[in-house]
């Protein structure tokens, strides 16, 4: 799975940002179409990171939001977004590692 290492680096402090990344990283350079994964439930996306359950489903989807707003700054092609229902996040097939340039 291609990640970037200077990425993991930024995001070390933060686990469930990290996650996501990782996450993100695998689940889009496998895309060979749109997916969408729902964010609840024994498949959704909370149960694939691992993350404690939240009291309400409103402050999980705040914490992707937050968290995919991290990502994007340090991977700001990242072709993922919640959809506007907050139901689902839905991603397409890219590569998180950029070409390193002149050494």
């Amino acid at each position: 799975m291609p990640v970037d290492t200077e990425v993991v680096r930024a995001l070390a402090n933060n686990p469930g940002c990290l996650d996501l990344y990782t996450w993100l990283t695998w689940r889009c350079y496998q895309a060979r179409e749109v997916q969408r994964i729902p964010l609840f439930g024994p498949m959704g996306l909370g149960s694939q990171l691992g993350v404690q359950d939240y009291a309400r489903e409103r402050k999980f989807r705040e914490r992707i939001r937050q968290w995919l707003e991290l990502v994007r700054l340090c991977w700001p092609e990242c072709p993922a977004v919640v959809a506007s229902n907050g139901a689902f996040p839905e991603l397409h097939q890219a590569t998180a590692v950029r070409e390193k340039r002149g050494v």
